[in-house]
């Protein structure tokens, strides 16, 4: 593991250029005075950097939440597990950034993180999931070659495109990636104010799991780097700690009640969407709805007042981990989940269409779905124990319930994003479902909002 803070330098055009905490110091001065940037900066020119930054904050606690704000940090975290990067994206819903693609990059057994206290079987059956993830990924790149048609390609693509290897390549991963382990390692790019940092350092000091303390660790040290004043604020929280624990206890409870798993459940159950619109006459609301649509044309453009004021909690009570993750990066709104498994899917519904060109590979794809039913079963019992490294064990397979809590410009915007062809295929009919109880709600804007247009995957 290990973490790499970067410094954001400005460009030549800019005139004045700022430390992060020279940044939020002279933003916090902004609130005590009206004399200007040049008046401010002319009262520390010459002093050295910290020297100013203190200068100004004898008379601004740092710590108040919208100075901190203010304070831009970039950080690329270098090995960490699929579970920890979904935390990290839970716990920073303002952060920009970027994770290495399950999509795009093949992952390797060698690059896994081991809980401390791991079973003795544990590596063999991390390299049981990822010869599984090896199998299925030789299957569907042989079918996508041999009947390009499994891929649903616009004809352009399918004339010889350059992007039909990569399109091919899409397609078998994102088959292939249900056998992945959440203990496989990844890479994390993350961006956002220092008040975000200490938030989510906060957390992670504070969380039962020892992949996350030593994160913590790596992460103060890096932000002591840009922003060294509030390292302070980035420490072990009493009542997060209490919080989190209750969290794995229920999380422990929900799973003595969940009966192992013998067979798998395809992830496509349980979808549902409850739309909270402002208290108007049915008729004005229906009218309302479709005005505040007149000029939206694409997912990037204007929604109306009465689109951003509707409510929208939607959900699954089963849904892949894999599509979870993908999910969990939206930034609106507030995400529910505890990766408690109540069931398990592996691309089932794909080898009956695989079975047409290719009987004996989709009856091994199907012998491989008992690998990860074996990982679900194991990670669910050490989750009845209340032991926080059941999740090493869950395959990106696993489905856990799911609910999303958003306004409905937002929830549009989603689904105009997320089902178009460059999608992942589950994700796509998952928020097509949504979609769905949209247009029943308000049939007039089934023209107006149509599944996505994105490239291809």
């Amino acid at each position: 593991m290990k973490v790499t803070c970067v410094g954001i330098d400005s460009t030549a055009q800019q005139t004045v250029r700022l430390t992060p905490e020279m940044l939020a110091a002279t933003g916090a001065r902004y609130s005590r005075n009206n004399e200007g940037l040049e008046a401010i900066l002319s009262k520390v020119e010459g002093m050295d950097p910290d020297k100013a930054v203190d200068s100004i904050f004898k008379m601004v606690d740092y710590g108040h939440r919208s100075i901190t704000d203010m304070a831009p940090v970039a950080m690329f975290i270098d090995d960490v597990s699929l579970w920890m990067a979904l935390r990290l994206w839970q716990w920073s819903p303002t952060a920009g950034g970027q994770e290495s693609s399950t999509r795009y990059v093949k992952l390797k057994l060698e690059n896994i993180v081991k809980p401390p206290k791991a079973d003795s079987d544990y590596n063999d059956l991390m390299a049981e999931a990822f010869a599984a993830y090896e199998t299925a990924y030789e299957i569907w790149s042989e079918a996508a070659e041999v009947d390009p048609s499994l891929m649903n390609l616009p004809d352009e693509i399918k004339k010889g495109d350059k992007a039909l290897p990569r399109m091919r390549r899409n397609f078998a991963f994102d088959r292939a990636r249900y056998f992945l382990p959440m203990s496989c390692q990844t890479n994390v790019m993350l961006e956002m104010s220092a008040r975000g940092w200490v938030d989510l350092i906060k957390m992670l000091w504070s969380d039962y799991n020892a992949e996350s303390v030593e994160l913590a660790e790596l992460m103060t040290e890096n932000l002591g780097l840009a922003t060294p004043r509030l390292t302070r604020h980035a420490r072990p929280d009493e009542s997060f700690s209490s919080g989190l624990a209750k969290e794995l206890e229920t999380v422990r409870k929900t799973a003595y009640e969940q009966t192992p798993l013998s067979v798998s459940m395809l992830h496509s159950a349980g979808a549902y969407c409850e739309i909270t619109p402002p208290k108007m006459k049915e008729n004005d609301l229906q009218a309302a709805i479709v005005g505040d649509l007149e000029d939206h044309n694409g997912r990037y453009d204007y929604f109306g007042p009465t689109i951003r004021r509707t409510a929208v909690r939607f959900g699954w009570a089963a849904l892949t981990i894999a599509e979870l993750r993908d999910l969990n990066r939206h930034r609106t709104g507030t995400k529910t989940f505890d990766l408690t498994p109540v069931g398990c899917y592996f691309a089932d519904d794909q080898v009956s269409k695989l079975s047409l060109s290719n009987p004996d590979a989709a009856k091994d794809l199907d012998g491989l779905r008992e690998c990860g039913e074996r990982l679900v079963a194991r990670a669910l019992k050490m989750a009845q124990k209340g032991d926080p490294s059941y999740v090493y064990y869950l395959p990106l397979g696993a489905q856990c319930a799911y609910e999303h809590i958003t306004t409905a410009d937002k929830f549009l915007y989603q689904c105009e994003l997320r089902t178009g062809l460059g999608a992942h295929y589950t994700y796509t009919a998952r928020m097509r479902e949504v979609l769905a109880c949209w247009h029943g709600r308000f049939p007039a804007t089934k023209t107006m909002i149509v599944p996505g247009t994105a490239e291809p995957e």
